[in-house]
This record gives C-alpha cells, sequence and structure tokens, in this order.
C-alpha cells in the first residue's frame, strides 16, 4: 500500500503518537493485576450466599458527632 491512500500527514503522526504513554492505563492494569494476584478466584454465586456478611462489612460505622440542632439545644 502506499502512502498516497492515506491524507496528508496522517503517516507521519502515527509513528509519533504511538508512544504516548498513557499513566491511568498503566496504573489500573497494575491494580488489576495485583488484585488478581491477591484473591482467590472465586465465582459470583458464592458472593450471592454471602452477600448479607458482605453488606456488614461496607456498611459505615455509626457517627459519633453530636448533631447540630441538639447541639444547639443543649446551650
Amino acid at each position: 500500500m502506499k502512502a498516497t491512500f492515506f491524507p496528508l500527514g496522517d503517516t507521519h503522526n502515527i509513528s509519533k503518537d504511538y508512544g504516548k504513554r498513557c499513566l491511568w492505563r498503566e496504573l489500573s492494569l497494575m491494580l488489576h493485576l495485583i488484585c488478581k494476584s491477591l484473591y482467590p478466584k472465586t465465582d459470583l454465586m458464592s458472593y450471592i450466599e454471602n452477600w448479607d456478611s458482605i453488606s456488614k462489612e461496607l456498611q459505615e460505622a455509626p457517627r459519633k458527632r453530636i448533631r447540630q440542632v441538639q447541639a444547639f439545644s443543649l446551650s
């Protein structure tokens, strides 16, 4: 195939743009590889069977601060 089939300038930019790194993609891949190596292989059914305990572990802890309405009524 001849370079004349491509629009002007396209053949020159292909090799230049190909070398740019995408750090977000690299980080995403690294995170995926780390998680895949740390956690054992589990199937969807085991998640469904244990969903109650998973849900409890993901819940936020109760707040320890006093609500503003209560703080103003105490003073």
